[in-house]
């Protein structure tokens, strides 16, 4: 935003690319902080989808 990091190409940006974009630039940090935030996604998620499972099956 500011505009110190070097954007993506177009075709990327339109894409839904521009997170690869960056993590091939600066691999170290945004590695770790994609890791981070798609796990605790995926956890959250996992925890909705077992929740739903068990009141489906009527044992919570």
């Amino acid at each position: 935003m500011a505009g110190i990091v070097k954007r993506a190409p177009l075709w990327m940006q339109r894409n839904g690319l521009e997170w690869f974009y960056r993590v091939l630039q600066e691999p170290q940090r945004m590695f770790w902080r994609y890791v981070k935030t798609n796990a605790a996604c995926l956890l959250t998620f996992l925890r909705a989808f077992v929740n739903r499972w068990l009141v489906s099956r009527g044992q919570q």
